[in-house]
C-alpha cells in the first residue's frame, strides 16, 4: 500500500491531471463554465444546482480525498497543492457557501475539503504560517462551517493549523464558531464524536497549556450578537464569486445564512463551553458533580499546575465567580451579606481583605447587560473549580491533588481562590439556606434553628429552585475539596465564622439528593486536623440538642460528623 501511494506522489502526469480536475471542479461550483477556447465564463445562476455543478461536486469530493491521501507525510505534495492555491479557493467557496442558494453541499464534499487542507499544512511548519496569514479568520471560519456532521475533521484541521500557535483569538467571532462546532460534538454518531473528542482534547490542551484561556475567555465574552452576526456576515461575503451574484436568489440564500446562524451557540453557552473544555481535559466529565474517581493522567496534572499556577487564571476564576454570585443573589433576591472578612481570618492564608472583596471582584467581571443573566457560565465554572480541586481516588487513597501539584509557585493550591470560596461561596449558601428556613437559619451559637417553613415569597417552591439554580451540593462539595488536608483553610473558616453555614447543611434533604453527604464531607474535612474546629463543631451540636428537645429540626448526623 505504501509502495503504491509512493508511485503515485512521484508520477508527475498524474499529479498535474489531478491537479487540473480539481480546478475545473472549483469553477463549476463557483458557476463558471468553459468558454470554448480553455478559458471559463460567469454561467447563469439559479436558486437550485443544476445537474454539472452537482456531477462537479461529487468528482471534487473524490479528487480531493485523492489529493488529501497522497499529501499525508509528503512535503513536496504539499507544496505543490500549496502553490496552485486550491487551498485558499477551497476557503473562498466556503464562504460563498455560508450563504448560497441552495443550502449545504453534499457530505461528501464537506467531509473532504476540511481533511484535505488538515493534510495539506500536517507537519509543515512554513505552510501552516502561510495558510493560517490566508485563511483567518473569515476563510477558517467558513471551512468550520462545512463540519457539522464531521467535527472531527474541523477539529483536526485546527489543531494542525495551530499546533504551536498562531490562532488568532483576537476574533471572537471565530471562536464562536470553534466552541459551536465543539457543541455539535453532541449531536453526530457516537463513533464520530469520540473522534471528535480526541481532537478536541488535542487541541484545547495545547491552547491552554500557552496559558491563553483568560485571553479566548475575554474574547468570547465581549462578542455581542450584533458583532458575531457582522463576523459571520463578512465571512459570507465574497463578490462577484458563483451563485452570490447580486440579487440572485435572495431569500434561498437568506434561509441557508439562517442555518448557520442556528448553529451557533449563545454566550453563555459558549462560556460554558470554554469551562467544559478544562473539565474535560481534568478528566471529570465521567462525574455529573465533577469529581470523577481515577487517577488523573500526567497530561491532566501537568494542566492544572498550568492553569493554577496562571496569575490571569486565577484572577478571571475569581471575578467570574463573584460575579455568578452577585448575579444568583439577584435573581433570587437573597440576602447576599457582602461585608468584609476578618483580618484574623485572612492572615492564615497570607490575604488582605481586600483579596476577598466579592463586591469589588464581581465589578470586575460583571457587564452592564449581564445584571438580568441569572445562572450563566455558573454549572460549569463551579464544576471546573471542582474538578481542580478533587482528590485523585485511585487506588492509592493517599495520593491527592494537592501532592501532585507540590510544582506550584506557592507549594499549595492558590490561597486567593481558597479565600473566595470559603468566604464569597459560603456566604451564598448561607443565603440560600435563609430563603428557605427563615431568619434563624444558620446555626450560629445562641441561635435557633427553626423548623422547616416555605418562603414569605408567596411561591413555596422558590428556595427549592434557588438552590438548585445555585448548584447548592456542588458548592458544597467545593467547599470540602478545598478543605481536604488543608489546615490552614479550616482555620480560615473557622475564623472567618463560615464553619455553622457548612454545619447548617448536613441533614438529609429529598429535594437536594446527596445534601447531606456533601455537607458531612466538608465539615469533617474542616475537623480533619483542627482540634479548634472539632470543639467548635461539637458547642453548636450541643446548642443544637439543647434548643431542639423534641427534634423538630431537619436530623444531623452527628456521629458520621466527629467520628
Amino acid at each position: 500500500m505504501f509502495g503504491e501511494r509512493r508511485g503515485f506522489q512521484e508520477d508527475e502526469a498524474l499529479l498535474e491531471r489531478l491537479g487540473d480536475l480539481l480546478e475545473r471542479c472549483l469553477a463549476a461550483l463557483a458557476g463558471f463554465a468553459p468558454d470554448g477556447s480553455g478559458g471559463y465564463k460567469l454561467s447563469e445562476s439559479s436558486e437550485q444546482p443544476g445537474p454539472d455543478v452537482l456531477a462537479a461536486e461529487a468528482a471534487g469530493a473524490a479528487c480531493l480525498k485523492l489529493a488529501r491521501n497522497l499529501a499525508a507525510g509528503c512535503s513536496d505534495i504539499q507544496a505543490r497543492w500549496w502553490r496552485r492555491g486550491l487551498v485558499e479557493r477551497l476557503a473562498v467557496q466556503a464562504r460563498c457557501d455560508l450563504a448560497a442558494p441552495g443550502g449545504q453541499r453534499s457530505l461528501a464534499w464537506c467531509e473532504a475539503v476540511p481533511s484535505f487542507m488538515a493534510n495539506v499544512v500536517a507537519g509543515n511548519e512554513e505552510l501552516r504560517a502561510e495558510a493560517l496569514q490566508a485563511l483567518q479568520p473569515h476563510g477558517l471560519a467558513a471551512v468550520l462551517a462545512l463540519c457539522w456532521q464531521r467535527p472531527d475533521h474541523g477539529f483536526l484541521l485546527l489543531q494542525n493549523l495551530c499546533a504551536g500557535g498562531g490562532l488568532d483569538i483576537s476574533h471572537g467571532g471565530l471562536l464562536y464558531m470553534v466552541l459551536s462546532l465543539l457543541r455539535a460534538v453532541e449531536e453526530v454518531s457516537p463513533a464520530v464524536a469520540a473522534k471528535a473528542k480526541d481532537w478536541a482534547a488535542i487541541f484545547f490542551s495545547s491552547l491552554w497549556s500557552q496559558g491563553l484561556f483568560a485571553e479566548v475567555f475575554a474574547s468570547v465574552k465581549k462578542v455581542t450578537p450584533a458583532e458575531l452576526h457582522g463576523f459571520l456576515h463578512a465571512s459570507a461575503a465574497v463578490p462577484g464569486w458563483g451563485a452570490l451574484k447580486p440579487g440572485a436568489a435572495k431569500s434561498s440564500a437568506e434561509e441557508s445564512f439562517g442555518l448557520i446562524m442556528s448553529r451557533m451557540c449563545g454566550r453563555r453557552e459558549a462560556l460554558g463551553l470554554l469551562w467544559h473544555t478544562i473539565r474535560g481535559l481534568l478528566g471529570s466529565l465521567d462525574s455529573e458533580q465533577g469529581d470523577g474517581v481515577g487517577a488523573a493522567s500526567p497530561e491532566a496534572l501537568r494542566l492544572a499546575r498550568r492553569l493554577l499556577g496562571d496569575d490571569s487564571f486565577v484572577d478571571l476564576a475569581r471575578q467570574e465567580m463573584s460575579a455568578a454570585l452577585v448575579r444568583l443573589a439577584a435573581a433570587h433576591s437573597l440576602k447576599l451579606e457582602l461585608d468584609i472578612a476578618p483580618a484574623s481570618a485572612c492572615e492564615v492564608l497570607t490575604l488582605h481583605a481586600e483579596d476577598l472583596d466579592v463586591a469589588a471582584l464581581a465589578a470586575r467581571g460583571l457587564e452592564e447587560h449581564e445584571q438580568s443573566e441569572e445562572e450563566g457560565a455558573f454549572r460549569e465554572m463551579l464544576l471546573c473549580a471542582v474538578a481542580l480541586w478533587r482528590r485523585l481516588d485511585g487506588r492509592d487513597h493517599a495520593i491527592t491533588m494537592r501532592q501532585d501539584l507540590a510544582a506550584l509557585p506557592c507549594g499549595t493550591f492558590p490561597p486567593k481562590l481558597a479565600g473566595l470560596y470559603l468566604w464569597g461561596n459560603v456566604k451564598l449558601m448561607a443565603a440560600l439556606h435563609h430563603l428557605r428556613f427563615g431568619t434563624a437559619a444558620v446555626a450560629e451559637t445562641g441561635v435557633e434553628l427553626p423548623a422547616r417553613q416555605e418562603p414569605k415569597s408567596g411561591d413555596p417552591t422558590a428556595a427549592v429552585k434557588a438552590a438548585f439554580a445555585g448548584q447548592l451540593v456542588t458548592q458544597l462539595r467545593l467547599c470540602g475539596n478545598v478543605l481536604f488536608e488543608s489546615p490552614e483553610a479550616a482555620e480560615f473558616l473557622r475564623l472567618s465564622g463560615g464553619l455553622p453555614t457548612l454545619l447548617s447543611h448536613c441533614y438529609a434533604d429529598p429535594e437536594l439528593p446527596l445534601l447531606r453527604e456533601a455537607g458531612i464531607f466538608a465539615v469533617r474535612n474542616a475537623t480533619q486536623h483542627s482540634s479548634a474546629t472539632r470543639e467548635e463543631v461539637k458547642q453548636l451540636l450541643a446548642e443544637r440538642r439543647t434548643r431542639d428537645p423534641n427534634r423538630a429540626l431537619p436530623m444531623v448526623d452527628e456521629s458520621a460528623l466527629l467520628s
